[in-house]
């Protein structure tokens, strides 16, 4: 599951099914695989709900990370099966009747954008829009953009690939990486039409082949771990 907050949910256990506090318990929801929170501000949460999410299979993505090349967020995008948008990560300016609207975040544009991945990743299985007053809306500003962010998760789904790298399909290269981090070559697969990465990963139960960004081959080439690696390697 991935996340498009300002804040991170996480609060007492007994408050676990209010909007400010549950994620406490779907982060240890025994089928939850992965819980990455995408824009949070760092002033809106503390370093204990940041540990609470990294220790429950999870990673934080602060806004300033996402905002410096919003193209990097795609591959987590692309991991997830469900992805859930809190417009109180889009700016005021922007979204004027989100229920906790900020000075600062998300443009209207990059959210389109974050949606647009969501779609296009054949994993993706449901889009969840909240966090806005319809109701006290003063021109439908907020509600407008709501309507565009679904048109374009829409568009992607409509532009969707169904991609299945593998060395025997042409549409792809496989490229091989010895490094002194691992005894054997770690494999990459790019789609030369998309221009899309992935990578294999040794896990408990099995070699599994995980969305990544060129970034991470890049890493792995000048002899540096790239976070997904330390992520999913072995667990």
């Amino acid at each position: 599951m991935c996340i498009i907050d300002s804040k991170i949910d996480v609060g007492d256990m007994h408050e676990s099914s209010c909007s400010h506090s549950y994620l406490t318990e779907l982060a240890q929801h025994p089928k939850l695989e992965n819980l990455d929170i995408i824009g949070a501000q760092q002033y809106y949460f503390t370093e204990t709900q940041k540990q609470f999410i990294r220790d429950h299979k999870g990673s934080v993505i602060r806004l300033s990370e996402t905002r410096k090349d919003i193209l990097r967020i795609e591959p987590t995008l692309r991991s997830a099966d469900v992805v859930s948008i809190d417009m109180s990560a889009i700016r005021l300016s922007d979204a004027p009747s989100a229920f906790f609207p900020c000075p600062n975040g998300f443009t209207g544009e990059e959210m389109c954008q974050l949606s647009r991945y969501a779609g296009y990743a054949d994993k993706t299985k449901a889009l969840v829009i909240s966090a806005w007053d319809s109701v006290n809306d003063p021109q439908h500003h907020t509600s407008l953009l709501v309507a565009e962010i679904m048109w374009h998760f829409l568009d992607g789904i409509d532009k969707r690939e169904q991609e299945c790298p593998n060395e025997n399909n042409p549409m792809y290269t496989k490229l091989l990486v010895q490094t002194d981090i691992h005894d054997d070559a770690v494999v990459f697969y790019q789609n030369i039409q998309t221009d899309r990465w992935w990578i294999e990963i040794p896990t408990a139960s099995a070699v599994r082949i995980m969305p990544c960004h060129l970034t991470d081959y890049q890493a792995l080439c000048n002899n540096e771990i790239p976070e997904i690696w330390l992520r999913y390697l072995y667990k």
